[in-house]
C-alpha cells in the first residue's frame, strides 16, 4: 500500500526581493503622507483599530506567502536496466569439455550470484542472424515473459541451462536469470553483432540501460562500423562490456555445414552427394571428405568415397559419387579431427537414403527389315 506524505510549502508570487521592494515603498508612502497630512486624527489611535490594522496586515501577509498543503505519493520505481546479448551462433557449440554456450551461461550464473543485492533489472537478448528477447527472464513487466517467442523445435538445451535458479531480494525481485530447456541455445547458421547493436537501442525505455554486456567467441560477420557505434553508446553515456569466451590456444574448426543427397534411388546405381563445408584458422591445410555407409547391428562402417581437399576460410563444397547396393540406407559424411582443432564434434552429419527396388518390365517387339505386303486369303485382307 502506498502512504502519501504530506506537507505545507509557501509559494508567494513575488520573490523575496521584490516583497521587501512593497514593504519599503509602504513604509516610504506612510511616512510621506504624515509629513503632508500631520499627524493623525485622535480616534485613529484607539486600540480597537489597532487590533483591525493589525489583522488586515497579517492576512495581506498570509496571501502573499500564499502556503499551499502539499500531499506526495510515492509513483513507480523503475528500476535501473542492464542488457546482456548472448551469441546464439553455431559456433558456440565448441568446445572441449565444456562449450562456449554453456561457458556463458556459467559466467551469467556467477554474475548474478555476486550482484543478487543490486537494484539493476538483467534483460537477455540472442542475436545471430537475428536480434531476439530470450524467454524466462524474471521482473518483465510484473514477472511476466517476454512477448517475443524464440523456442524452435531444433532448438538444443544444453546441460548448463538446467542449474540457473532466480534468487529473491528483500523488495521481492527477482535477481537472477532463469533459461528453460529449448527456450534458446546456438542454432543460428551467422553471427550478426552490428546489426543487434543497431536494433538494440529500441528496446530503450525512458532511459538508456546502465550497460550492454556482449558474450561471443567474436566469429562475428559484420564487425566493420561497430566501433563507431560504440561511441555513439558512449555518447549516451551506456558503455558497451564485451565478455570473450571459448579457447583462445585453439588454432580452428572445421565443419560439415550441410549434406545434400537424393531421398531415393536405384539400386546399382551411380548416385552423387553434395557435401557443403565450413572452416577458419587451417587456411592450405589439407584433409579429406569421406562417404562412410553406416550398418546395422551386425555390419561396421564401410567407406563409400573419398576426396582430398584444401581447406579454406568460409563455406566450400565438394561431390562424392558412389554406387548403391541393396543394402544402402544410412549414409555418413566425416571430415578426421585436425591437430589443434576446437571441437571435433561437428566434423561428421548423417543422412538417410531409401533404395528403390521396383524391377523394370521391357517391351521386346521383333521386327523384319522386309516391307510389309497385302495378301487376300478367302476373300480376306491379310497383312
Amino acid at each position: 500500500m502506498l502512504l502519501a506524505t504530506s506537507f505545507t510549502e509557501f509559494l508567494p508570487p513575488l520573490s523575496t526581493a521584490a516583497m521587501l521592494g512593497v514593504v519599503v515603498a509602504v513604509v516610504l508612502a506612510t511616512f510621506v503622507l504624515r509629513k503632508l497630512l500631520g499627524p493623525a486624527n485622535a480616534v485613529s489611535r484607539r486600540w480597537s483599530l489597532w487590533v483591525l490594522r493589525v489583522c488586515i496586515l497579517a492576512v495581506v501577509g498570509v496571501v502573499l506567502l500564499n502556503p499551499v498543503r502539499v500531499d506526495e505519493l510515492p509513483g513507480p520505481v523503475e528500476r535501473p536496466e542492464i542488457f546482456y546479448l548472448l551469441d546464439t551462433s553455431t559456433s558456440m557449440q565448441m568446445g572441449s569439455p565444456k562449450n562456449r554456450w554453456d561457458e556463458t551461461l556459467q559466467i551469467i550464473g556467477r554474475a548474478q550470484q555476486l550482484a543478487a543485492s543490486s537494484p539493476a533489472l538483467p534483460k537477455a537478448f540472442r542475436f545471430g542472424q537475428r536480434l531476439a528477447a530470450i524467454q524466462g527472464l524474471p521482473g518483465l513487466e510484473s514477472g511476466r515473459p517476454s512477448v517475443e517467442p524464440v523456442a524452435r523445435s531444433g532448438d538444443r538445451a544444453t546441460t548448463g541451462e538446467l542449474g540457473h535458479r532466480a534468487t529473491t531480494g528483500d523488495a521481492g525481485h527477482p535477481s537472477s536469470l532463469i533459461f528453460h530447456p529449448s527456450s534458446v541455445g546456438p542454432t543460428d547458421a551467422d553471427t550478426r553483432l552490428l546489426s543487434a547493436l543497431r536494433q538494440i537501442s529500441s528496446r530503450f525505455g525512458r532511459v538508456p540501460p546502465l550497460g550492454i554486456v556482449v558474450f561471443s567467441d567474436g566469429r562475428a560477420h559484420d564487425e566493420v562500423g561497430v566501433e563507431q557505434l560504440a561511441a555513439e553508446f558512449a555518447r549516451l553515456k551506456t558503455p558497451v562490456h564485451v565478455v570473450p569466451v571459448g579457447d583462445v590456444s585453439k588454432g580452428g574448426d572445421v565443419a560439415v555445414a550441410a549434406v545434400v543427397a537424393p531421398q531415393r534411388a536405384r539400386k546399382y546405381t551411380e548416385v552423387e552427394v553434395q557435401v557443403f563445408l565450413r572452416s577458419y584458422g587451417f587456411d592450405g591445410k589439407r584433409s579429406e571428405v569421406q562417404l562412410l555407409e553406416v550398418g546395422g547391428r551386425d555390419r561396421g562402417n564401410r567407406q563409400l568415397a573419398s576426396l582430398p581437399i584444401t581447406l579454406q576460410s568460409g563455406f566450400q563444397s565438394v561431390s562424392l559419387s558412389f554406387r548403391t547396393d541393396l543394402t544402402t540406407r544410412k549414409l555418413r559424411v566425416v571430415i578426421p579431427p585436425l591437430a589443434n582443432e576446437i571441437s571435433d564434434n561437428n566434423n561428421q552429419v548423417d543422412t538417410e537414403m531409401a533404395i528403390d527396388r521396383t524391377k523394370l518390365r521391357v517391351l521386346y517387339i521383333e521386327g523384319s527389315s522386309q516391307p510389309l505386303t497385302t495378301t487376300v486369303t478367302n476373300g480376306r485382307y491379310q497383312i
